[in-house]
């Protein structure tokens, strides 16, 4: 694998981390192994349905945490009863990696797809056909997360649709936290807000979404920041995240400081059950409403509400 120059930045070096893990043990192992390394996980389609082991394949990042990564995946493992020890045959196996430009190799498997009633997600180099009503959001992920195709985006646009579509008033100012590609962000434009401040700490997702909000034509209507949201102090009508559970925990307090009386909040990257279920109960003991929840697959999404008061 060769280095390749990306345009905002050189090409970093990573440790890719195969595992073996029994099917019942995977959902778990995967949660754990995304929230260790903060990137993405891969269950290769070649496992098994009759299996009683399935691939999981996990990058950590090659910083200066990498040793201490590897160590807290270990110890993820041991916790779990799982053979922990590098080099043994049902054990991980590590490999250093150059990093690719994932762009290119997202043009490969990365189709159009619906989501909702009347929303597609098509890549940029590719054409779709529409009906008249619908809404074309054009994603090149580049190194970002949110091309459209994993569950837990399309239940936020789902639920982002519907907040467009109600017989309530729309929303005009939309908060999207960890924007990555700036697919939710630029979908949120495209319904009808009428300004849409997006938000990011990595300098790829940043990169992305601010060329995927140009290629959109939404420039004018999205801002993209590279912030914490602990440092944005106007209140949104709808606010919008798409993270991780522990992460969503960790900043609830400033979602709801965020929200408008009235407003809205969508959350997803969330599995379906504790995960939930405890995020549910953090952000309702803060005064917000559960109006809904909807699954896919794994995953789960809420929608809350702020009452006016």
């Amino acid at each position: 694998m060769n280095m390749t120059n990306f345009s905002h930045r050189p090409a970093r070096k990573w440790k890719k981390i195969t595992l073996m893990v029994p099917v019942d043990l995977l959902e778990g192992v995967a949660a754990g192994l995304f929230a260790l390394t903060g990137n993405g996980v891969e269950i290769p389609e070649e496992t098994g349905a009759t299996s009683a082991l399935a691939t999981l394949i996990g990058y950590i990042d090659g910083d200066d945490q990498q040793e201490t990564t590897e160590q807290e995946i270990m110890a993820l493992l041991r916790e779990l009863g799982l053979n922990a020890t590098i080099g043994q045959s049902a054990g991980p196996r590590l490999d250093n990696v150059d990093e690719e430009d994932w762009g290119t190799i997202w043009k490969e498997r990365y189709k159009p797809v619906r989501i909702g009633r009347h929303m597609i997600v098509r890549p940029s180099w590719e054409a779709v056909p529409a009906r008249d009503n619908d809404i074309v959001v054009a994603i090149d992920p580049g190194m970002a997360f949110g091309t459209g195709l994993h569950a837990t985006t399309q239940l936020a646009m789902e639920l982002i649709e519907a907040c467009f579509a109600g017989p309530a008033t729309a929303p005009v100012r939309v908060l999207d936290v960890g924007t990555g590609t700036g697919i939710l962000a630029i979908t949120a434009a495209m319904l009808g807000a009428g300004a849409v401040i997006a938000t990011d700490l990595d300098p790829d997702a940043v990169h992305a979404a601010r060329e995927n909000a140009l290629l959109n034509g939404v420039a004018a209507k999205v801002t993209i920041l590279a912030s914490d949201i602990a440092a944005l102090s106007d209140p949104f009508d709808l606010v919008i995240a798409n993270i991780t559970h522990d992460v969503l925990l960790e900043l609830a307090p400033h979602l709801h400081r965020l929200m408008a009386a009235g407003g809205g909040l969508i959350v997803t990257g969330l599995l379906h059950g504790w995960q939930t279920d405890n995020l549910s109960q953090a952000l309702e003991a803060l005064g917000l409403r559960r109006c809904s929840a909807s699954c896919r697959d794994e995953w789960a999404a809420l929608h809350l509400t702020k009452d006016i008061s």
